[in-house]
């Protein structure tokens, strides 16, 4: 895998910065920890698509994160593991899957992330450098309607994330600013990447037939304000700028991509999962191929 660059701000303006000394530290060292000690995904044939799926663990009051649980549906993970990490996957599970759709080949990088400000974000750079995908299609469990994001803004809430086996990080990591990259404005917006116009008319018959709405969010809304729009902002600004700033400046990840890769975030219903988890699991993982086949146009 390959490491990325960081460097460390002086002692004096530690505490300044957006998760606090303590909380911008363990993010730093379990990134660190992240790339020395687990696997990233590696593009093989240079004829296929390469396309990375990222999905969340658990958070308090959650027995199954759908958004992590369709990505380990996708990987062929037993039901009882979905959307479940280990504190030796260092904030990220990855797996690397290989499909046909339409004819197409398709290299899949299959991301599960830990629910922590910074770290889901950082770890998932680092795969994107590695594997230099066509598309990364980001999610998470949100509102009453599916929603298709139209954009990420610089904005961070004030929730606390939540660690791998679902319990609440407290301080350790909960943003002391307003701002997801402090060099910039929090009311800096960038807009979405993906086809979302052609996605939404691809998969709204289907979302109906499974009983919810579709929605596109606002670009950039406000009330999108915790985690999901805390990696989808970093993604956005990492690639199309070249580099953003995390834990307070202790990571800066540099990325050098030859051609930017579509990129764009997905917010299941939260009223999933309730009935028949297999099932629901096998049907949101349609969806999630259908968006990748709309995305790709194949």
């Amino acid at each position: 895998m390959t490491l990325l660059s960081s460097h460390a701000l002086a002692t004096s303006n530690i505490n300044k910065t957006n998760l606090g000394e303590d909380g911008n530290t363990y993010v730093l060292d379990r990134h660190h920890a992240f790339l020395k000690g687990s696997k990233s995904c590696e593009a093989k044939d240079p004829g296929s698509f390469r396309v990375i799926v990222q999905g969340f663990s658990l958070f308090t009051g959650v027995k199954m994160n759908i958004s992590g649980a369709v990505v380990d549906t996708l990987a062929n993970l037993p039901l009882s593991k979905r959307s479940l990490l280990e504190e030796n996957d260092f904030g990220t599970r990855v797996n690397q899957i290989d499909l046909e759709l339409n004819g197409k080949k398709i290299e899949v990088c299959l991301v599960v992330s830990e629910v922590l400000w910074d770290l889901a974000a950082a770890n998932l750079i680092s795969i994107i450098k590695d594997f230099k995908p066509d598309f990364v299609l980001m999610s998470g469990r949100g509102g009453k309607t599916a929603t298709l994001e139209t954009g990420a803004r610089n904005q961070s809430g004030t929730l606390a994330g939540y660690n791998y086996d679902g319990t609440y990080s407290g301080n350790l990591n909960r943003p002391r600013s307003k701002r997801v990259d402090p060099r910039y404005k929090s009311s800096k917006i960038i807009p979405a990447t993906w086809n979302f116009e052609s996605i939404y008319t691809a998969i709204n018959p289907e979302i109906k037939k499974l009983g919810f709405k579709l929605k596109l969010g606002k670009e950039g809304r406000s009330d999108n304000d915790y985690i999901c729009n805390n990696i989808h902002y970093s993604i956005l600004q990492s690639v199309l700028e070249g580099d953003v700033e995390l834990a307070g400046g202790l990571l800066r990840p540099l990325l050098a991509l030859e051609a930017f890769p579509a990129m764009g975030f997905f917010h299941y219903p939260s009223g999933t999962l309730n009935k028949d988890p297999k099932a629901e699991l096998e049907a949101w993982s349609k969806v999630v191929l259908n968006i990748i086949k709309a995305q790709l146009n194949i």
